[in-house]
């Protein structure tokens, strides 16, 4: 599902068709902002804290997670990549931690238009991941083996979204 070849010609074309927008990394490698909010990655601390206080056992859920990357992706020991370069060693890296829990990678797409979106957000990929519930998710993020892996996904993007959802019946 996070094969490196899969991001070639498709992660060409879309930075010949996106270069430029908000929310990417402005010259030295800064970021961005949307209307000049700050750009979001990780949760706050009141979301972490609704995400702690749901039902562990809550049946399975999928978590919709929207990607916008960096123009290039800077790690802390210098080197640097194309942000879905970054999140394409996170993908890799990820999998066993996610197999390890029970989840699973139910789609992987591209993002073409955001046809209903606030003026001037867009996304280069989407993935939705299934887990058996909440409680699985949180012993995966909460690994020390995840935490040293996740820097690809902190490196990688510029903006993200999840969003925890539950299938209806």
């Amino acid at each position: 599902m996070f094969e490196a070849g899969s991001a070639g010609a498709a992660g060409r074309r879309g930075r010949a068709r996106r270069g430029g927008r908000p929310g990417r990394e402005a010259s030295g490698g800064r970021r961005v902002s949307i209307r000049g909010r700050m750009p979001v990655i990780e949760p706050t601390h009141a979301t972490f804290a609704a995400l702690t206080a749901l039902d562990p056992d809550m049946g399975p859920v999928e978590m919709l997670n929207l990607l916008r990357y960096n123009e290039r992706a800077a790690y802390p020991d210098g080197t640097s990549c194309s942000g879905r370069e970054a999140y394409l060693r996170y993908g890799a890296a990820v999998l066993p931690h996610l197999e390890r829990v029970g989840g699973t990678v139910v789609r992987r797409a591209q993002a073409e238009l955001a046809f209903i979106a606030p003026e001037g957000e867009t996304w280069d990929e989407l993935f939705l991941v299934r887990y058996p519930n909440i409680g699985a998710f949180l012993r995966m993020i909460m690994d020390p083996g995840y935490q040293q892996i996740a820097i690809h996904r902190h490196v990688a993007l510029a903006e993200a979204r999840l969003l925890i959802t539950r299938p209806i019946a």
